[in-house]
């Protein structure tokens, strides 16, 4: 658990408006971490960093619209966020649009292969588990050039396929 003395400085911190230390806090929230599990303050303190723009923020709280944790379910909303943390580079925003917009066109259509790219770099050095959905979509979204050839190598020996 976090100590005492940390969660009393993230609280200091959301006084302040320090967008990370709302995203900290909404997370020990979120996980019932040194604080009892209570999604809708996790949900108010996410919406207030994601509104400052914190990118991880903006991915939790998109999970939470999605899938009606902490607030009332409003799957547009989840994409919409999503789409704001994948703007700013967040991998796994990018995955899950890519997964989402498999085919449709939509916006997350220019960002699947970057997003293959820093997935199958973090797999290469053991940073995401060994998930099947996850080789799947970087495999699917790789091209053939023998660059992205060497990439899907990369990522299916990191995932150990």
């Amino acid at each position: 658990p976090i100590p005492q003395d940390e969660l009393r400085l993230l609280r200091e911190g959301v006084e302040f408006g320090y967008a990370k230390a709302q995203h900290l806090l909404g997370m020990c929230c979120y996980e019932g971490d040194g604080v009892p599990q209570n999604y809708r303050e996790a949900v108010r303190l996410f919406r207030l960093a994601a509104d400052g723009g914190e990118m991880i923020a903006q991915n939790m709280l998109a999970q939470c619209y999605m899938g009606g944790t902490g607030v009332q379910k409003d799957t547009l909303e989840g994409v919409r966020l999503m789409t704001l943390a994948a703007e700013q580079g967040h991998a796994n925003s990018q995955l899950m649009l890519s997964m989402l917009n498999r085919g449709t066109g939509g916006p997350a259509a220019a960002m699947p292969r970057a997003a293959a790219r820093v997935l199958a770099q973090h797999a290469q050095h053991g940073q995401i588990a060994d998930e099947p959905e996850h080789r799947s979509v970087v495999l699917a979204q790789l091209g053939d050039s023998a660059d992205d050839r060497n990439v899907a190598r990369t990522c299916c020996i990191g995932c150990g396929k």
